[in-house]
């Protein structure tokens, strides 16, 4: 799977996945590979992560985003970006047509 961006209105719907879509990318985001060339990583500024665990505040499902991000934090999968890091790769990597 490529690099995708997993906005908070996706994010909120990990607890209760209908859609087989959702079960796969959560299947994808919570198996751990001893090769990292094929395990999924997390990146989210502190902001996101907020909007992330404050629309899923006191979920405690396998699935939901709080979970998610426990378990990706534990397994050295979580990487925090700063606000100026984020705005470098945003101009650097995408123009008006990607977004």
């Amino acid at each position: 799977m490529k690099d995708i961006f997993i906005d908070n209105n996706i994010a909120k719907n990990f607890a209760n996945p209908a859609d087989q879509n959702y079960k796969e990318l959560i299947q994808w985001l919570l198996d751990y590979n001893e090769d990292e060339d094929n395990d999924a990583y997390l990146v989210a500024s502190n902001k996101l992560l907020k909007e992330y665990l404050s629309s899923s505040y006191n979920c405690s499902r396998p699935t939901s985003i709080p979970v998610i991000i426990s378990t990706l934090t534990i397994q050295g999968r979580l990487l925090k970006v700063n606000n100026q890091e984020l705005k470098e790769f945003m101009t650097t990597n995408f123009t008006k047509k990607n977004y």
